[in-house]
């Protein structure tokens, strides 16, 4: 077993424990300005990066009255990343159509010496889930993303998943938990 697998079994990155064999790292910086959870799975390396987009402000209640930390909503993220990856896995695999939330299959039929094939569909009822009051909500894949504040702090930090396709902007200094 690897340390950084052990880091999302049983150590700081425990909550994005998936049960698949993940591995993963936190960090945080100095007064919890700056947190994130970098992790993967067979499939996939996702990283999640929590902060404040106009510079470094302690995140110290924001994770239901406690510390932002690399074990707490970016480990999260990464769990729900990796959940909704292997779901949209599955899905396909299945042969449900991730747009529509059809089913799709072939029906083949001979006759003679003339074969032909018929896509067939059926509906698949959609999953409804309820976020708990003490996580943050994720927007649905439907959705528009947020509008940005009209200008200013809002006082909340920002998170962003980001699975290689750029950065959050700004480096990290201090310390890694």
């Amino acid at each position: 077993m690897s340390i950084l697998h052990t880091v999302v079994t049983s150590g700081t990155g425990s909550r994005a424990y998936t049960g698949d064999d993940e591995w993963g790292k936190t960090g945080t910086t100095e007064n919890n300005g700056d947190a994130w959870f970098v992790g993967a799975t067979k499939d996939i390396t996702v990283a999640v990066w929590v902060g404040f987009p106009n510079g470094v402000q302690p995140m110290e209640t924001q994770f239901g009255g406690a510390p932002v930390d690399g074990g707490t909503i970016p480990a999260e993220i990464f769990r729900d990343v990796v959940l909704a990856y292997d779901q949209l896995k599955s899905d396909r695999g299945a042969g449900v159509d991730p747009t529509t939330g059809e089913t799709t299959s072939t029906t083949t039929a001979t006759t003679g010496a003339t074969t032909s094939t018929a896509p067939t569909s059926t509906t698949t009822p959609e999953a409804t889930t309820e976020p708990s009051p003490d996580q943050p909500s994720a927007p649905s894949p439907s959705s528009p993303p947020p509008s940005p504040p009209p200008s200013g702090d809002t006082g909340e930090p920002s998170g962003s998943g980001n699975s290689g396709t750029g950065s959050p902007g700004g480096g990290a200094s201090g310390g890694v938990g």
